[in-house]
């Protein structure tokens, strides 16, 4: 028999005093073992150690019937009163005698009446017996025991009542406010429909009818989304959307991440507007921004032909060479510092003095965007980045591309045949010819617009905080929708729109601002369908004021 001792505190069983007293161990399963742990009330219980025991003393059997039985006897277990016992007892009854003895007293003094009853109920007692109840006190704490009792059941009784009302109070706040939050309207975009100004400001959009064209191109297959961290889609029209009903239309999903990009709101203030939870918003947030890139950038974000771009190029830039197809440049957004310190050394530029994430940008002369790169780290050079991202694959011989200095790409332009007009290099010279200097002149003003693009880019506030890490994989997702809608936006150099196959543009509002993307419909009739949205009935659309059906 092993060295055994009680585990339960205050018991003195051991394998010592109690060597024919059975210890028990604690039972294998887990839920049982914390139910003895909350019942022994031992601080030290060591609850997987071999030698924990407890001794039988602790059933009421003095032993452990089955391993999942639970002890219930300890020391500071009050042990159970006694209560008020009724008891029998048989009491000679003198009833007959008294009898006999008034009829024998009746010719004596009224002296002696008591003393003769007295004596004949002393010593002529009647073997007859009745049985006689009467109860009997056992224990006299009894009632003091039971008024105690009754006291803690009514403070009990009024605690519970208590609680009660609080939680019922509770629960009529809970209401109001479930009330009053249904009560107000959730954000609706077409409250705003009649101001170009608020649309602006909302969506990043020039009008409501150029915001619509771009949801007709969507709103299809956005029926067919399905939403996970992932973004999977299902574009097949057969399909049912899995899990519960949509809490919001094809168009409040639309609407949010709009304001999500544009203004930069967090997800708890959408949250509110749209009355959905915090986890609703990310998950439609994150599956939209992929789709649309999907969707959006083989449309909004092509590589014009050289034909086309020399059609709408602006004088300017045709008198400074024919032959340029694209002016270039980079543009870095801070993003948070990654834990990893490799990561952490790839993402930092040197430049900015801080961990970033770096783009390539190339527009046409006419100022729409043509080339826009996935988001690389921050450390990658000017040189590497036009290698890695595609970009010397959409030029061809006698394309001439406009750079800054740092840009020395010569050598791979070469390679396809391109050519490259970078500002002239001091090179050690006192200053610049007159020629070098009316060139550096004429790029400079040129490559201005370039500069006026990417500031476009970062009007959606999205980009005014640092990329959050756990938004990483879909930055570029994100970077690339932003280069599509801004593509929406009238071109910042206006060309002139001549005839085109029978089709014109008139001019709108007394200006040269036609949508990018409507230039680019037209262009590619097959992208010309007629669309539903699913609002006011019209096949009549307003871009920049310019009517396109």
């Amino acid at each position: 028999m092993g060295k055994f001792s009680c585990c339960v505190p205050g018991c003195t069983n051991n394998w010592r005093n109690s060597p024919k007293k059975k210890f028990h161990t604690l039972p294998s399963d887990t839920k049982v073992r914390r139910l003895y742990e909350k019942l022994i009330r031992n601080e030290n219980l060591k609850l997987n150690a071999q030698h924990t025991r407890i001794c039988g003393d602790h059933f009421p059997d003095g032993e452990r019937m089955c391993r999942t039985q639970l002890p219930s006897i300890f020391p500071w277990t009050a042990t159970p009163e006694k209560r008020r016992v009724i008891e029998k007892h048989e009491v000679p009854s003198t009833t007959k005698k008294i009898r006999k003895g008034l009829e024998a007293c009746e010719l004596r003094s009224e002296d002696v009446f008591a003393e003769e009853i007295e004596n004949n109920v002393s010593d002529n007692e009647v073997p007859v017996s009745e049985n006689i109840d009467f109860v009997v006190c056992i224990d006299q704490a009894c009632q003091t025991e039971d008024f105690r009792d009754l006291e803690d059941l009514k403070a009990k009784i009024e605690t519970l009542n208590k609680e009660i009302e609080a939680l019922n109070k509770e629960n009529e706040d809970l209401k109001k406010n479930i009330r009053e939050t249904n009560s107000k309207p959730k954000f609706d975009i077409e409250d705003y429909k009649s101001s170009d100004e608020d649309i602006s400001f909302y969506t990043g959009f020039p009008n409501y009818d150029t915001l619509i064209l771009c949801f007709d191109l969507l709103k299809e297959k956005a029926k067919n989304l399905c939403y996970s961290d992932k973004g999977t889609t299902h574009f097949d029209p057969s399909y049912n959307k899995p899990g519960s009903r949509r809490k919001l239309s094809v168009w409040q999903e639309f609407t949010m991440v709009l304001l999500r990009l544009r203004l930069g709101l967090f997800t708890k203030e959408l949250a509110d507007r749209f009355r959905v939870s915090v986890s609703t918003v990310s998950s439609v947030c994150r599956t939209w921004i992929m789709f649309m890139r999907k969707e959006l950038e083989p449309i909004c974000i092509q590589w014009p032909s050289k034909e086309q771009t020399l059609y709408y190029m602006p004088p300017v830039f045709k008198s400074f060479s024919p032959d340029l197809v694209s002016i270039i440049d980079c543009t870095e957004l801070q993003m948070e510092s990654p834990s990893s310190l490799d990561k952490r050394s790839l993402c930092y530029s040197s430049y900015k003095s801080r961990t970033t994430m770096k783009s390539l940008i190339g527009i046409t002369p006419n100022g729409v965007v043509s080339f826009c790169s996935d988001l690389y780290c921050g450390s990658i050079s000017d040189p590497q980045i036009v290698k890695q991202s595609g970009y010397l694959q959409h030029l061809n011989r006698g394309d001439l591309v406009m750079a800054d200095k740092g840009f020395t790409i010569q050598d791979e332009l070469a390679s396809v045949g391109a050519k490259l007009a970078l500002p002239h290099f001091m090179k050690g010279k006192k200053q610049f010819t007159k020629e070098e200097s009316e060139h550096n002149k004429k790029i400079a003003s040129l490559r201005i617009h370039v500069e006026r693009y990417m500031e476009r880019l970062k009007n959606w506030h999205f980009f005014d905080r640092p990329i959050p890490i756990s938004m990483s994989d879909i930055a570029s997702d994100t970077w690339i929708v932003v280069a599509c809608f801004s593509n929406f936006l009238p071109p910042i150099c206006s060309p002139r729109l001549p005839h085109l196959n029978g089709q014109s543009i008139p001019q709108s509002r007394g200006s040269d601002c036609e949508s990018s993307v409507a230039i680019g419909l037209l262009i590619r009739p097959r992208y010309m369908k007629k669309r539903q949205r699913g609002r006011p009935e019209t096949t009549t659309r307003n871009v920049g004021g310019n009517q396109i059906t």
